[in-house]
C-alpha cells in the first residue's frame, strides 16, 4: 500500500473523512454516518486511491489523492483531496479537501480555471452544485491541480495533487457505491 493510501485509511478509521462530509451536509449529523470499524482501500489508480467505508446507513465511497505540498518542510500530515459518492443520501462526486490545519480561506486551480472553497475548521468543499460538477470535470481533463489555502497565522500553502488515475478512481468508486440508489 502507498504511503498516502495507508495515511488516508487511516484518516478514514478514525472518522475525520466522515467528519468533513459531516460538515458539507447537515443531514448527516447522526452517528450512524461514521464509519463503523470497516474501511478499506480497495484499489490504486496512478495517485489515487479507492476507499469504502461502512457505516449503519450504508457504504460511502471516495476517490482520494494525497498533495505534494508547498513551501518545502511545511507538513502535508492530514491534507487530501477525495471526492464522494454516498448512495443512500442520493450524493455522488461531492468533493472536499482536508488541510490538516484550519485555513483562513481556499482556493482550488485547474488549468485555467479557480474555484472559491468553502472554509470550516480543517476542511474546504465547493458551495455550488453546479461548480462541483465543473470541478470534477475539469479534474478529469488536466493533469494536476493545486490548492491554495490561507493559514490563519499568515502565508500561504499551495498542495499540489497530481491527477494520474483520477478519472479511474472515481469511475471505480461510483461502481463501488453502485448497489445504492442513486438517481443521477
Amino acid at each position: 500500500m502507498r504511503p498516502g493510501a495507508a495515511r488516508l485509511a487511516r484518516a478514514l478509521g478514525s472518522g475525520l473523512l466522515s467528519g468533513l462530509c459531516l460538515l458539507t451536509l447537515p443531514a448527516l449529523l447522526r452517528a450512524d454516518d461514521r464509519p463503523t470499524g470497516v474501511t478499506t482501500v480497495v484499489a490504486i489508480h496512478g495517485e489515487w486511491s479507492v476507499v469504502v467505508a461502512e457505516t449503519d446507513r450504508g457504504k460511502q465511497c471516495y476517490a482520494a489523492g494525497t498533495p505534494r505540498r508547498l513551501p518545502k518542510g511545511v507538513s502535508a500530515e492530514g491534507a487530501f483531496v477525495f471526492v464522494t459518492t454516498r448512495p443512500q443520501d442520493q450524493v455522488r462526486d461531492e468533493f472536499a479537501a482536508e488541510f490538516g490545519y484550519a485555513p483562513a480561506g481556499a482556493i482550488a486551480k485547474l488549468g485555467a480555471e479557480t474555484f472559491d472553497l468553502a472554509t470550516r475548521d480543517d476542511g474546504a468543499w465547493i458551495r455550488d452544485r453546479a461548480d462541483e460538477v465543473r470541478l470534477i470535470d475539469a479534474m478529469r481533463a488536466n493533469a494536476h491541480m493545486t490548492v491554495h489555502a490561507m493559514r490563519a497565522e499568515g502565508g500561504v500553502t499551495v498542495d499540489i495533487y497530481s491527477l494520474s488515475g483520477f478519472a479511474d478512481a472515481l469511475a471505480q468508486a461510483r461502481r463501488e457505491c453502485a448497489d445504492g440508489a442513486l438517481s443521477n
